[in-house]
């Protein structure tokens, strides 16, 4: 173990000693060019303030793939880092942020604020397979909140949300195509894909990159797995690959899986990857 990792691994323990999950603590860091609000209490909060290093390879591999005049979905949008890194990065076009917990909404509208960033819009609702209101199980930690239970973090309490489904969403704005999906839902992965079965069979509408958490311990509850969720990925025209350290692609392997969570999908099919 080198001494970076020694160092991450001391600021994680000790900072969740100072800011245990039970002690919400709302905090500014400036990252990527931007200033975002986050929870010093949670996993994610506690990487970007106390390391200002949060997913860096899938960041700089977004940072250099998104377009000025994207369009850009983050389903899963907690606080809002990947959000605004799209919308900083897409300055022309448009990004659509979900996120269902009350409170990482408000974060992220806060943070647009404080950046001046108009191009955003950000959506209160789980995103699955119907249209209508589901129970979430909201966690200690809100990254680790599903529409079922994982058991990764204790369960804080259980709230009614509104829930669309992507096909919806998209037929409802008039959207003409989307060029960027981020997809990190905690193990509803699979009901975002039932959702979305028209957008992604429309070779002028889809994405042409997606990229999505792949977790079995988060998969299990909702009786699939990764392999399952890359097969569907598969029939829809989608390769799937890993993203390095350097941000560069490399191909997908299953006995990497455990190594790399989240897995980058490239429409084989798109013009617009050239």
């Amino acid at each position: 173990m080198n001494l970076v990792e020694l160092r991450r691994r001391a600021i994680r323990y000790f900072s969740k000693i100072l800011l245990p999950n039970s002690r919400k603590k709302v905090v500014h860091a400036d990252i990527n060019g931007y200033s975002l609000l986050v929870l010093a209490n949670e996993d994610v909060g506690r990487a970007i303030y106390f390391m200002n290093n949060y997913e860096r390879p899938e960041t700089e591999y977004l940072r250099k793939t998104i377009t000025p005049n994207a369009v850009c979905i983050d389903i899963g949008a907690n606080v809002g880092y990947f959000s605004m890194l799209m919308a900083k990065t897409a300055a022309q076009g448009k990004v659509y942020a979900f996120d269902p917990i009350p409170l990482n909404s408000a974060l992220l509208r806060a943070s647009a604020e404080l950046n001046g960033i108009e191009n955003i819009e950000i959506i209160e609702s789980a995103v699955g397979g119907s249209d209508g209101e589901v129970s979430l199980s909201q966690s200690t930690d809100s990254a680790y909140s599903s529409i079922r239970d994982t058991e990764r973090k204790p369960v804080e309490r259980i709230i009614r949300v509104p829930m669309t489904t992507l096909d919806t969403f998209v037929d409802n704005r008039r959207i003409k195509c989307v060029d960027v999906l981020k997809i990190d839902v905690e193990g509803a992965e699979g009901l975002v894909l039932d959702g979305a079965r028209k957008l992604l069979s429309d070779a002028a509408l889809r994405p042409r990159v997606i990229l999505m958490e792949l977790f079995d311990r988060n998969l299990r509850p909702y009786d699939t797995c990764a392999l399952t969720i890359i097969d569907t990925m598969w029939s829809f025209g989608y390769t799937p690959f890993f993203i390095t350290n350097g941000a560069e692609l490399t191909e997908f392997r299953v006995d990497r899986l455990e190594e790399f969570h989240n897995v980058l999908f490239l429409d084989k099919r798109s013009r617009r990857n050239s």
